[in-house]
């Protein structure tokens, strides 16, 4: 039994260290996601530590706050269009304290705290890549030509510098030079009046967009795979590896920690220096392993009859599966008391796909396919989404043949949807909770139940022009468990795990038949 102790302990950490998100491995560092659901590009920071995010889509959509701590993002304002860079005017340089937008050829926006927009600019600028505010409080960008501009608060435009090519990343050391990031993998330092100085940095990586950020005495590069960190004298080293993302942005927080914009993964990654003290989780496996060892080392304990080792077991066991059961996928629970998976685990996956590890009949699923494990879920049918729609918001689902909904108040359920948990699949003309159903139409014509709201209109309704073969980035599958708990079902290494003491169990009463013949 000690050993069987030994290999539970082994079993555990393994586990937990796995990791359960598909965030990069930074070694030294714990790196979590933030937020997700949606797709950011450039990030900042308001004075109470709300995140404000801009959208990685030409389309017309709001930005996003998600609220300190992290966790569900809400929109923010009006919807705009092509909105790629925010910064929080904290100072009212541009004439109130509010969050300044660039929002392409449609100009730069404020947006008050009470989601008032409106447009600051005179014209005169395209695509706005990276604001930033000088030390003497000049608001300038860099855009779609090859200079920095500057914004007055009347909202004049005005060359604050030209460059020798177009760039992206802007940023303001606390000496008050300026860093501009080229395309081409150079990054230049210019006065705080916009006199060019020197050439900071060259070769880095022309095919990434270098994101950057100034840390007190010290200017922090994603260059790829890596984390540079350059003095003021342009002297670098690596500060962290194992960046595996194209991150459209790099932030300090105000809780000291790094935030990464990660449009392909659609999320907002959190990443800070690891401490000596383990998690929790650990510290409790840890000190229920020292026990176990301290009983057989100083009272010599029978382990064969040891009623306190059994119930070490136990509770061993019982950590372990809760550990590892947080970390399973994200789910929601309902109000029409199922827990249904994420829609964002299964986006890219044909109906044919599913339907190798789904019965199309009963939606039970068994194994796995394209990667994704199935095995205990129920794909659902047109009538369960109807369900859960209805649940949520309280009108007739019963015609699930092509259902909808739009009112009477469709901005309230639409977010009462959303805020209870579902992550959104797509963010193109608003935001979108889009997935496959069981339930074909003909023999190759699918059902694609969604909800769909923006800043105008919220409805619920079913497409049925996806083709059974289609794979679409943007449309997941509908599954769920009929439960009422979110981790009824455990997840594969979970269920190994439980094996072990019954293997180990079914090994002792062999061995004691044995002795007893």
């Amino acid at each position: 039994m000690k050993r069987l102790f030994r290999v539970l302990v082994a079993m555990c950490a393994m586990s937990m260290a796995s990791g359960v998100s598909a965030v990069p491995i930074v070694d030294g560092f714990s790196v979590t996601v933030y937020s997700n659901g949606f797709a950011p590009n450039e990030i900042a920071f308001g004075p109470d530590g709300t995140l404000y995010s801009a959208i990685a889509t030409p389309d017309n959509v709001p930005v996003r706050t998600v609220a300190p701590g992290g966790g569900l993002a809400h929109t923010f304002g009006s919807a705009l269009p092509d909105a790629d860079t925010v910064l929080f005017d904290t100072n009212g340089v541009l004439g109130t304290p509010s969050l300044i937008v660039g929002s392409g050829s449609a100009g730069i926006f404020r947006i008050e705290l009470n989601g008032v927009t409106s447009r600051i600019d005179n014209g005169g600028s395209n695509d706005q890549n990276d604001f930033a505010i000088t030390n003497d409080g000049t608001f300038i960008f860099t855009d779609d030509f090859p200079r920095v501009m500057s914004l007055s608060p009347s909202g004049n435009l005005t060359e604050f510098f030209s460059l020798p090519s177009r760039a992206f990343e802007l940023d303001v050391a606390l000496d008050g030079k300026l860093y501009v990031a080229l395309l081409e993998g150079t990054i230049l330092r210019y006065s705080e009046t916009g006199v060019f100085e020197s050439t900071f940095a060259t070769g880095l990586d022309p095919s990434v967009f270098l994101t950057m950020t100034w840390i007190d005495d010290f200017l922090y590069v994603l260059n790829g795979a890596d984390m540079l960190r350059f003095d003021e004298s342009g002297a670098s080293t690596v500060f962290a590896t194992g960046f595996d993302s194209q991150y459209t942005d790099l932030a300090f927080g105000p809780d000291g920690a790094f935030y990464l914009a990660d449009p392909i993964n659609s999320q907002i990654l959190r990443m800070e220096a690891l401490v000596e003290t383990p998690e929790p989780t650990t510290i409790a496996l840890l000190a229920l392993g020292l026990f176990g060892v301290g009983a057989v080392a100083r009272r010599k304990v029978n382990l064969k009859g040891s009623q306190t080792m059994k119930n070490l077991l136990r509770a061993l066991v019982a950590a372990c599966a809760v550990s590892m059961a947080s970390g399973v996928s994200a789910t929601v629970l309902a109000p029409d008391g199922n827990v249904w998976r994420q829609l964002t685990d299964t986006l890219n996956f044909s109906w044919d796909e599913i339907a190798t590890a789904c019965d199309p009949t009963t939606g039970l699923c068994s194994g796995s396919t394209g990667g994704v494990d199935f095995d205990g879920w129920i794909w659902a049918s047109q009538a369960d989404v109807a369900q859960l729609f209805q649940s949520l918001s309280g009108w007739d689902g019963s015609n699930v043949t092509q259902f909808s909904h739009s009112g009477p108040n469709p901005t309230l359920w639409a977010e009462d949807f959303l805020s209870s948990g579902f992550l959104t699949t797509s963010i193109r003309i608003g935001e979108i909770v889009s997935g496959i159903v069981r339930t074909v139409l003909t023999t190759d014509i699918a059902f694609n139940p969604y909800l769909f709201r923006n800043t105008t209109s919220d409805f619920a309704s079913t497409d049925a022009n996806q083709l059974t073969s289609d794979q679409l980035p943007h449309v997941g599958g509908w599954f769920f468990q009929a439960s009422t708990s979110p981790t009824s079902v455990p997840a594969p290494q979970t269920l190994a795990l439980l094996l072990v003491p019954a293997l180990a169990l079914v090994v002792r009463r062999s061995r004691r038949q044995r002795q007893s013949r």
